[in-house]
């Protein structure tokens, strides 16, 4: 079961970089909280999606994955940190791999909004 849903552990891991990432790439955290918070708990919410995904996984899930990537990756300019590159940078490709993985298995599931109205 992990080998064909190898997307939810790139998924999980791109979450724990996400929490991790500020302090990894050497930010302080004393002038930049926002920041700080909004890595840490969104980088959280994915791991711990993608982990219920590998052990049960849902479609509802792959939304919130997308909806999450969506804002990792629009995180540097609604907190204002676009001129901080790495960390711009770092927001834009995580987000981008949680969405676009997000949606990889929504459409391998096919059908993808239909299961969710069956899921509820």
């Amino acid at each position: 079961m992990l080998k064909e849903r190898w997307q939810d552990g790139v998924t999980l891991l791109a979450g724990l970089w996400f929490a991790v990432a500020p302090w990894a790439l050497g930010y302080d955290f004393a002038d930049h909280k926002g920041i700080f918070y909004n890595h840490l708990i969104v980088g959280a919410a994915i791991v711990l999606l993608s982990a219920g995904a590998l052990a049960r996984p849902k479609a509802w899930e792959e939304v919130v994955d997308f909806l999450l990537g969506l804002w990792a990756l629009a995180s540097p300019w609604i907190f204002g940190y676009g001129n901080m590159h790495s960390l711009r940078v770092n927001a834009v490709i995580v987000g981008l791999i949680v969405a676009v993985l997000a949606l990889w298995i929504g459409a391998e599931r096919g059908h993808f909004f239909e299961r969710m109205r069956t899921n509820r």
